[in-house]
């Protein structure tokens, strides 16, 4: 490898680095402002995990990116904050978004096209973090802690949506 090459690397490694401090601080200050920074950890910890490996919708630039990523946060903990639960729907949708994630991951996009290996271990790794999350919302229900149920339904929603909304754009071209 060049010394050009890692280079560039490094610095991307920075850039992705800052563009995930930054994210995350965006996350936790507007939860903090919601009075939910808990739920608004937890979101972003649900939504990291399983879209890290799922993938779905990419926009066609990086503003376009970040616009979209920090309009989905803010709705997302307006929604946490505002959303009375309702156990049957709560659960409905969470196990809807679920399927979704089982049955459409790994979504590729142009930037990032997966061979055969990839997509199976990309598979694998989003059926794992399924399967955790899964255990977890159980964990949570038997404890009755719904601002937390609503966090993980809210990610789990996010990321279906967004296998969604990239299968189509897959589709397209």
């Amino acid at each position: 490898m060049s010394e050009k090459e890692r280079e560039e690397i490094i610095r991307y490694g920075i850039k992705r680095g800052t563009v995930i401090f930054a994210s995350t601080l965006i996350t936790v200050l507007i939860g903090w402002i919601l009075g939910i920074i808990w739920q608004g950890i937890i979101f972003w910890m649900s939504l990291s995990m399983l879209r890290k490996y799922a993938g779905g919708y990419h926009a066609d630039t990086e503003k376009r990116c970040y616009v979209i990523s920090f309009i989905v946060v803010v709705v997302s903990l307006f929604c946490i904050k505002l959303i009375n639960y309702s156990e049957a729907w709560g659960i409905a949708l969470q196990m809807l978004s679920l399927l979704v994630i089982l049955f459409l991951a790994p979504v590729e996009n142009k930037n990032h096209i997966l061979d055969k290996d990839e997509k199976r271990k990309y598979g694998i790794k989003t059926k794992a973090m399924v399967i955790f999350i899964c255990a977890l919302y159980v964990y949570f229900y038997v404890l009755d802690k719904t601002g937390i149920l609503i966090s993980m339904e809210m990610a789990c929603g996010v990321v279906a949506f967004s296998l969604i909304a990239g299968y189509e754009k897959n589709k397209r071209g």
